[in-house]
């Protein structure tokens, strides 16, 4: 979304806002690389360029002053909530492995040759980049836009399309062995269902 133009009084009180963040985030200024530091995790100014680059690419209009100051610190604000909940997330332990990265990465690269083990899979692949408006070396570039993926990245895409408060999530097992480690979690209200998937109703204590 871009920015109304002619809007420097309320650019200022932006500004006003994210240094309060900065102070109750244990952020604090930088050196002229350094966009900002979270828990000692830096966010450099040339990722925030980059993101900024690929969110005004293909505009026909140029951005004001005004306008592009705005929309960077729109990114800068979340690049940093983005580190935040990726310190929350490695607390809790819920943050990814470099071990379970590479397997996924291994795994997506892996897979790719079987799309074009049959006629009707080299068919379906061509199908996929016309319908969705994939380049056409989509296939040739995969493995190395796959391989670039960091875990930043996964959760910046998380944030952006899953939402927490409207999140199901299931988990079969020994209920015996999972249901104390879930609950010290404390990420959700545990909900016993049985093997059709209705609640189970748990006995009233005396």
């Amino acid at each position: 979304m871009k920015p109304n133009p002619g809007c420097r009084p309320a650019l200022v009180v932006l500004l006003t806002l994210i240094a309060g963040l900065f102070l109750a985030c244990g952020l604090k200024p930088s050196s002229d690389d350094v966009a900002a530091v979270v828990d000692g995790q830096k966010i450099y100014r040339a990722d925030l360029e980059k993101y900024f680059q690929n969110q005004t690419a293909g505009s026909n209009q140029p951005l004001s002053d005004e306008q592009a100051t705005s929309l960077r610190l729109s990114i800068l604000r979340e690049l940093i909530e983005n580190e935040i909940l990726m310190h929350r997330a490695e607390k809790l332990g819920l943050l990814a492995t470099d071990d379970e990265m590479e397997a996924a990465k291994n795994a997506l690269v892996q897979r790719l040759p079987s799309r074009f083990s049959s006629v009707s899979g080299v068919g379906g692949a061509i199908s996929a980049l016309y319908l969705n408006d994939l380049p056409e070396d989509y296939y040739q570039r995969f493995a190395a836009s796959v391989n670039a993926v960091t875990k930043e990245d996964v959760v910046r895409v998380a944030r952006k399309y899953i939402d927490p408060d409207h999140l199901a999530i299931v988990i079969v097992g020994d209920r015996k062995e999972i249901q104390k480690p879930l609950e010290a979690l404390k990420i959700a209200p545990i909900v016993l269902l049985d093997l059709n998937g209705n609640p189970i109703v748990q006995p009233v204590r005396p």
